[in-house]
């Protein structure tokens, strides 16, 4: 199998041109597509071979969405050749998939400013598989001590504002759903108080933010529910052995 990747020869006559990604089985194209910022993998599987078992094409269709097409394709596939399995919004390390969720894109905060967690799952002869604590596949480390004090020096430096709110919740929201996503649940909601303290809280109670509740609890409420909207929830689930609720207290 070979992926050849082209652009277009003449960019300037139409600026909307695309790449052109082909597929060739023993010299014979088997599928072509235009295609936004392509690029190209293979993978080897559970059992490693000197022939790859897939090859992915991946597509990105830019902007602060960060959102992604990748189409997996078996190379010993007999038939017509079709993408064997479509994943949305993520991307390969190695044999490695790494799954971003985007259901936190513009929810509280900007695009810019808007956490994108990562779940870690595993490449097998045709789908991907996600860890669980039992699991032996790599796993999505959570932010370490160094960087979760580095955003709570940032929210004590800021003005519990309007003007500020950007940069209070961004990081609050980057360490807390970090953590959760790295199975770390009750670590994060921790975190989260301790980010209250430094002067989340003060945003909160001053009305700043109207999308915002006014309360430590309904907050928590608020982070909870958004989180049983991802359609990732069953992986959260399970990844931090059954429940993200908050600790009892």
């Amino acid at each position: 199998m070979t992926v050849r990747l082209s652009e277009p020869r003449w960019p300037e006559i139409d600026s909307v041109l695309l790449d052109r990604v082909e597929v060739f089985r023993s010299g014979k194209l088997v599928w072509s597509s235009s295609i936004e910022n392509p690029s190209v993998g293979v993978l080897v599987g559970a059992e490693p071979s000197e022939t790859p078992s897939a090859v992915w094409v991946r597509e990105h269709q830019g902007g602060s969405g960060g959102y992604t097409t990748t189409s997996v394709f078996h190379t010993a596939a007999p038939g017509q050749f079709t993408p064997a399995v479509v994943l949305s919004d993520g991307y390969f390390e190695g044999d490695t998939w790494v799954q971003r969720d985007l259901i936190y894109r513009y929810w509280i905060t900007s695009g810019a400013g808007s956490p994108v967690p990562e779940l870690v799952g595993r490449w097998t002869e045709d789908h991907v598989s996600f860890s669980s604590p039992s699991d032996t596949a790599p796993r999505r480390a959570g932010p370490d001590r160094t960087t979760l004090d580095g955003i709570l020096r940032t929210i004590r430096s800021t003005e519990p504002n309007a003007t500020g709110s950007e940069q209070m919740l961004s990081g609050s929201l980057h360490g807390f759903l970090d953590l959760v996503y790295a199975g770390q649940a009750e670590e994060a909601w921790r975190f989260l108080d301790e980010c209250l303290a430094a002067g989340l809280e003060k945003l909160l109670t001053s009305g700043a933010v109207s999308d915002l509740p006014r309360s430590r609890e309904a907050l928590r409420d608020m982070l909870q529910r958004q989180m049983a909207r991802s359609r990732f929830h069953p992986e959260l689930l399970e990844l931090n052995g059954g429940s993200i609720a908050p600790p009892d207290r």
